[in-house]
């Protein structure tokens, strides 16, 4: 279903597309195809290439022409990045002709196609090539591809205020800015905003939130009452268990979606500790985190789950069950403890994909979440147990294992061992002030 905005945004928005349509004419206007976004933008920008070359009339820089630079798409991951840590192995893919390479410009524009895209996580890059699509598209609306890159100081102002009257969110705004700075930087050219120790980009982001702050909507940690919730249901849906198990999981770990997305079940390593010789730890588990979010080394990090005195909450022997029910189990041909860094060829997902089985039954499909269909399994795990998902989403896992063990005394130092965190300050700002443990505890110094 498209998505409604209000009809003074509407207007706007389609008075954008119909100068793009103009623009390239009626030959290639029914080829194009809009996103449902409130910046006009294309699914794709190859239609607008033969408009785009033709406007720029072969203007190069450094060999390379403008119009190619402008509508090339470097958000797909590379071959590299594709063997998620076999990275070996994509070279001996490589056609014959690009493996026998041996001049120095030769490997040296390998290096540029296959490597240098990677200076910016594959995430990243596709939030800023969407935003590189709305500034391509308004562009050709306006009649100002030649001052778009590298961006004029005016060109970048017009099309902030173009935003404004599309009544964006500061988030938007933000993620718009670092799509231009990040195309200046992929192609070395210089910015429309000096760079970020000038305090350029700061004050104009600041500028941006004297007007345009908003409160967002409330979001509360998966506490520890919910955790026992999850992990008491009872339901014949292997859907339903995984769902609650993936938010029981995560909150305990302190894991961001797209690290629960990413767990296989070879990523259990249990009785770990027991067997190096800690046996007070006989029954516990080590998870191996192959990649964090912002681990471009991929060092991982290994949280622990230990074993619960009451057995009706204890997760460690509820994975070994689902992982024997579900038929998940790690395969012979497991390469896990070989290559921990890298994903498992052989080994399903931890939280894998449902489908419709015969009987009106639920199958799990072996098939690797996304982030998004990930972060739905926990918020429909709350909704199994009772809970009204409005208030919840998948990060709100992260959230409630980190403030979870702040207000039990947990030492920040200790706890960032769990939550794979490097640095405290981006660390804190996962311990929300809409714990009502941490508001009432205020309210209770007064002893009223």
């Amino acid at each position: 279903m498209p998505r409604r905005f209000p009809q003074r945004v509407e207007l706007w928005r389609a008075s954008i597309r119909a100068e793009v349509v103009l623009a390239v004419g009626p030959t290639i206007a029914p080829r194009l195809q809009w996103c449902e976004t409130r910046i006009p933008a294309l699914c794709s920008l190859e239609p607008l290439r033969p408009l785009i070359i033709r406007t720029l009339n072969g203007l190069s820089r450094d060999g390379v022409t403008i119009g190619e630079r402008l509508i090339l798409d470097i958000s797909a991951p590379t071959p590299l990045e594709r063997q998620d840590g076999h990275w070996e192995q994509a070279l001996t893919l490589l056609p014959r002709r690009e493996a026998s390479e041996s001049s120095v410009a030769g490997m040296a524009a390998l290096f540029e196609r296959y490597v240098r895209p990677s200076f910016q996580g594959e995430r990243t890059r596709r939030k800023a090539w969407y935003g590189w699509r709305a500034v391509i598209c308004w562009a050709v609306a306006r009649d100002c591809l030649h001052s778009v890159l590298p961006m004029t100081r005016e060109t970048l102002h017009a099309f902030l205020w173009e935003l404004l009257r599309l009544e964006c969110s500061h988030s938007i705004i933000k993620g718009t800015v670092n799509a231009i700075q990040s195309r200046h930087r992929f192609f070395r050219l210089t910015s429309p905003i000096t760079p970020a120790s000038s305090g350029d980009y700061a004050a104009l982001m600041s500028s941006m939130t004297r007007f345009q702050g908003m409160q967002p909507s409330i979001k509360y940690p998966i506490h520890k009452s919910l955790v026992k919730r999850l992990l008491r249901v009872t339901t014949d849906s292997l859907a339903v268990w995984r769902n609650c198990l993936a938010g029981a999981f995560c909150t305990l770990c302190c894991l961001r979606p797209c690290e629960g997305a990413a767990i296989q079940s070879c990523d259990l390593w249990f009785e770990e500790d027991f067997a190096a010789g800690y046996v007070e730890y006989a029954g516990c588990l080590t998870v191996n985190v192959s990649k964090r979010k912002n681990d471009q080394g991929r060092r991982g990090h290994h949280p622990r789950l230990g074993r619960a005195s009451d057995p009706s909450l204890d997760i460690v022997y509820k994975l070994q069950s689902y992982l024997e029910i579900a038929q998940l189990q790690p395969r012979i041909e497991c390469t896990k403890r070989a290559r921990p860094s890298a994903r498992c060829p052989a080994c399903p997902p931890l939280f894998p994909l449902s489908a419709a089985g015969k009987g009106n039954t639920t199958v799990l499909t072996g098939t690797r979440p996304s982030v998004s269909s990930f972060s739905r399994m926990i918020t429909r795990g709350l909704e199994a147990v009772g809970i009204s998902a409005g208030h919840f989403s998948g990060a709100c896992a992260r959230t409630g294992g980190i403030s979870t063990a702040i207000e039990a005394g947990v030492p920040e130092v200790i706890l960032w061992m769990q939550s794979g965190h490097s640095q405290s300050r981006s660390a804190r700002s996962y311990i929300t002030l809409n714990s009502p443990k941490l508001l009432y505890d205020t309210w209770g110094a007064f002893q009223l």
